[in-house]
């Protein structure tokens, strides 16, 4: 196993155009310039088609889509090098699972397309990086650890409480596990590659309440900035206006 050098957490967030967690060698940060989208495809690429064989090679050795333009991008990095990326599609836009996905949607649940709520999709760790620990403020925690904690503190700012989202049965029950509640919107499906998918809608608010109960290290510790002190905004957004920073 791998381990990351010991990080130093200066708990700083500048929320300017790029959000930086760790002021050391392994940061994460939204990723808004040109050559850190590349390397995000590239990444998807190794993994959703190299490895997964989910989607076709690409002569130019990237994975994009028409989602990727309504969408938010994060990413964790050691130095310049990408380890690990997630992006959340834009409620504007239709989410995969509505089209892609939509196999795994019981009849009976509508998909919300409120401001609030978005979609977790392409969420990759570089095969060299998934067993890679970093010493946090709660222990040692994993490359995927960082961008969740990312990922809560832009939805705070922006006022997004629930996330759509697609993984394996198993990679479910672990989210569970480490204190993301999700809640299943269909019954576990084999997919054509073999795999048990589900598709699964979490919220931040039941998020914060049970951890603050069980884990409120973790709370402390997602919610540690400078910014802001962490719990989701009274009132959320009206619907369908845009995403856009409280004031």
């Amino acid at each position: 196993m791998e381990i990351a050098r010991k990080c130093v957490t200066k708990n700083q967030i500048y929320y300017k155009k790029r959000d930086i967690v760790l002021d050391c060698d392994i940061t994460a940060k939204n990723i808004v310039y040109q050559n850190e989208v590349e390397q995000a495809y590239r990444l998807r690429h190794e993994v959703f088609s190299g490895e997964l064989g989910w989607v076709p090679k690409a002569s130019d050795g990237r994975e994009v889509d028409s989602y990727d333009e309504h969408a938010e991008h994060f990413g964790v990095y050691r130095n310049h090098e990408l380890l690990s990326y997630l992006r959340l599609v834009m409620p504007s836009y239709r989410f995969m699972l509505e089209k892609e996905f939509s196999c795994l949607v019981s009849s009976d649940h509508e998909i919300v397309k409120t401001s609030d709520t978005c979609e977790v999709s392409r969420l990759c760790v570089s095969s060299g990086e998934r067993g890679t620990r970093i010493d946090s403020p709660i222990g040692m925690v994993s490359v995927s650890m960082l961008l969740y904690r990312l990922v809560y503190q832009w939805c705070v700012r922006f006022g997004v409480r629930h996330l759509y989202l697609v993984v394996e049965h198993r990679v479910y029950r672990l989210l569970s596990m480490l204190g993301f509640p999700c809640s299943l919107v269909g019954k576990p499906t084999r997919m054509p590659d073999g795999v048990v998918a589900v598709a699964a809608i979490m919220d931040w608010r039941e998020f914060e309440e049970i951890n603050r109960r069980k884990r409120p290290e973790l709370v402390s510790w997602f919610s540690q900035s400078q910014a802001f002190q962490g719990g989701l905004p009274l009132r959320p957004l009206e619907p369908g206006s845009r995403l856009r920073a409280f004031s």
